[in-house]
């Protein structure tokens, strides 16, 4: 297949490269980054309504020790891996965070 040349479109390459099945369902990781950590009590709740699994990480300490206080928001999605699903849930979960200076990018696969 041709991927998007891009970040995400990198990974897909990589997955199909290694025989990874992308006819069935998998637990797929997204993370939501902040400018600014913790969230208000408003941008908790709007999160757990859109992502009940979500869970609300805070930095570590040698995070904080590195000058990163900003902790993020991790939500699983179980469905069919594709570029698309991908994109679609990116561009949604940023839409919904930017009024809290949020923004989703990042995802993976569980592993099981």
């Amino acid at each position: 297949m041709n991927w998007p040349n891009d970040a995400d479109g990198e990974v897909f390459e990589k997955l199909e490269s290694d025989g990874f099945n992308f006819n069935i369902e998998h637990s797929i990781d997204f993370n939501i980054d902040f400018d600014s950590w913790p969230l208000s009590v408003e941008a908790l709740k709007a999160f757990e309504s859109w992502y009940p699994n979500c869970e609300f990480i805070d930095p570590d300490e040698e995070d904080i020790k590195n000058g990163d206080t900003n902790g993020y928001i991790l939500f699983t999605i179980t469905n069919k891996l594709t570029y698309n699903f991908v994109i679609e849930t990116q561009q949604k979960a940023t839409n919904r965070a930017k009024k809290y200076g949020g923004w989703c990018e990042s995802w993976g696969l569980v592993s099981n």
